[in-house]
């Protein structure tokens, strides 16, 4: 567990346990808590990656904007 995403998701998992009562833990073993975890990673991952793509989107945005005021000045 090097990633944060990976640490956070095992976090989550160990919480959901925490919170399923007794009888309901014997429903589940190792092989689904550890698939929940897969899942919970992914879902970290998915919205960390949608956020660093608006990110760059901004930053490309900003670039232009900054071009385009310099080519202005440059011109003048």
């Amino acid at each position: 567990m090097t990633r944060p995403e990976t640490a956070h998701a095992a976090k989550v998992v160990a919480r959901f346990k925490e919170m399923l009562g007794e009888e309901c833990r014997e429903h589940f073993n190792d092989e689904h808590l550890d698939e929940l975890a897969l899942l919970v990673e992914s879902a970290i991952d998915a919205a960390v990656f949608e956020t660093k793509e608006r990110i760059v989107e901004r930053l490309e945005t900003l670039t232009r904007d900054l071009k385009t005021d310099a080519e202005f000045f440059v011109e003048r």
